[in-house]
């Protein structure tokens, strides 16, 4: 694994990586009159536009990239591979408002039996990180309900003839029983690959700890207007933290979690309350999940944020390694494919702050076999 010995050195490892830079350069909402340039010499050549598109693809973060390239260099990009991504992103704006308007009506339901939730990524990302539906590809639902509701819930949803994925379904009951306390969610599905509702009963698996309960999100959420419904969302700060958790979770493989993340600090930098998250980060022993998250969002994304948050990576050489090699790998996703197995365990086991959560880490990693 390679180091990092200062803000920069991590781009090297996209040195030749021309597309995979141009990607990274078009996708965010807001380009510095740098970053415009850096783009338009990129644009210029000599660019694979095959694997552009295909990291734009791979990565999800489409609508953003097309609408750089459109702003700033639409001249160079050849009109087949420009017709590829703009046929993609009217694809993911359909898709949204298509799943939105479910969303809705299933909101309506929850609200009507008594039953609360939040909406958790998704919709809610696209609009509070990116402020337009259109600009994050989502294809399910994810919504957080309380354990003690998961019958009641389970039932609403089969009326609205919903039913789990069948290999959750089809397992024994004590397997499945297995499964919710282990993952703490169950995906239903509706129609044939129409609509799919990821339920939460945690916001992660037990594996990744993240020991914020439900309640306490809950009593903390707010509401956010996406179209025309007032959805229910985790408060800013919780929902930051969730997605440097799910990110890690994720092993962040593909550009669009830590787009997500840079996104909502950019737009966010006033608001966000990085006493709380600091003080939050240590009392759950995050510290090196969240400064890993966020020095991706910096070093990549040019994110703001509290040169604090990110002592945990760089006093770590075993955690600088691998956030260099978390971005070679973005780099060079084409070629490498998914992190092998070994390198997915070093990565959540130095991820941990403390041998008490190394141990978790090691115990849920056995329960999982069994599951």
């Amino acid at each position: 694994m390679r180091g990092m010995t200062d803000r920069h050195a991590s781009s090297d490892h996209a040195v030749d990586r021309p597309a995979f830079q141009a990607v990274v350069l078009a996708a965010r909402t807001v380009l510095s009159e740098a970053e415009q340039e850096r783009l338009r010499c990129l644009a210029a050549g000599p660019l694979d536009w095959n694997e552009v598109v295909w990291l734009t693809g791979y990565h999800q973060v489409t609508p953003l990239v097309l609408r750089n390239l459109e702003r700033y260099v639409r001249a160079a990009v050849p009109g087949r591979h420009l017709r590829v991504l703009q046929a993609e992103t009217r694809r993911i704006g359909v898709q949204g408002q298509f799943l939105l308007q479910e969303l809705g009506r299933l909101m309506q339901r929850f609200e009507a039996a008594g039953l609360p939730m939040l909406v958790l990524k998704g919709p809610v990302i696209a609009q509070v990180a990116y402020g337009h539906l259109g600009l994050r590809a989502f294809k399910d639902m994810d919504i957080l309900v309380r354990p003690a509701d998961y019958p009641a819930v389970r039932a609403l949803l089969e009326r609205e003839e919903y039913v789990p994925f069948p290999q959750v379904a089809e397992r024994a009951r004590w397997q499945q029983w297995l499964h919710r306390w282990y993952v703490r969610q169950v995906p239903f599905m509706r129609g044939v690959k129409t609509f799919y509702v990821d339920l939460h009963l945690a916001p992660l698996p037990a594996l990744y700890y993240f020991p914020l309960d439900v309640e306490t999100l809950m009593e903390r959420g707010s509401s956010e207007s996406i179209g025309r419904f007032a959805v229910p969302v985790p408060k800013l700060e919780d929902h930051l933290l969730i997605l440097c958790y799910h990110g890690e979770k994720n092993r962040w493989e593909r550009l669009k979690y830590v787009c997500d993340l840079a996104e909502l600090l950019r737009r966010h930098e006033d608001r966000i309350d990085w006493d709380e998250i600091e003080t939050v980060t240590r009392r759950i022993q995050g510290r090196r999940i969240v400064g890993m998250a966020l020095w991706l969002a910096r070093e990549l994304m040019d994110a703001p944020v509290p040169p604090a948050l990110l002592a945990p990576v760089r006093t770590s050489q075993a955690v600088r390694d691998l956030g260099s090699e978390l971005v070679r790998r973005l780099a060079e996703q084409r070629d490498t494919g998914l992190l092998p197995f070994s390198e997915r365990v070093a990565l959540h086991w130095h991820l941990q702050d403390s041998i008490l959560n190394k141990l978790r880490y090691a115990f849920f990693s056995m329960v999982r076999t069994m599951s």
